[in-house]
């Protein structure tokens, strides 16, 4: 074993190249793909939220909805959305009170509302009044943009 030629070296140096590259190339795929895969992942839990209230929403327009296991569902979903902007915060800056109207104001409306008092303590489905729907449809017209906000901005990072 002599000393090596050029045309060794140059093998030497196309391989190590090559197979740097490689790592390198590698090691970026994986952190683009992850980073795309966390947003997808906390796009769709802003999604499957929002899908949460669309649906309590639709409950309380079709008398379908219990009083009973109102306050038990607004901590679970207010719980939800509190992880979930705690993590959007951290990750990308977004305002942790971003849902808070769905957090507080929602709740507030529905459980302050003199038929959900009445209507508590008696078995079967809460029946909202002309005023309470239309207070409720205001109250999406004026807040549902919020989740398209939070989607937009998990993007723009």
């Amino acid at each position: 074993m002599g000393k090596l030629g050029t045309v060794e070296w140059i093998s030497i140096i196309d391989i190590t190249t090559f197979i740097g590259g490689t790592v390198v190339g590698w090691y970026i795929h994986r952190r683009i793909t992850n980073g795309r895969l966390q947003k997808e992942h906390l796009a769709k839990e802003i999604k499957n939220i929002q899908k949460e209230y669309a649906a309590t929403l639709n409950d309380l327009f079709t008398d379908s909805f219990r009083p009973q296991t109102a306050l038990i569902w607004f901590r679970l979903i207010n719980i939800q959305v509190r992880n979930i902007m705690k993590q959007l915060k951290e990750d990308y800056g977004i305002d942790a009170d971003k849902l808070s109207p769905y957090q507080q104001d929602l709740r507030e409306l529905i459980t302050n509302s003199p038929e959900f008092n009445t209507q508590y303590t008696a078995i079967g489905m809460l029946k909202i009044s002309e005023r309470l729907r239309g207070e409720l449809l205001s109250f999406q017209s004026a807040h549902s943009h919020l989740f398209n906000e939070i989607i937009r901005e998990i993007n723009k990072h």
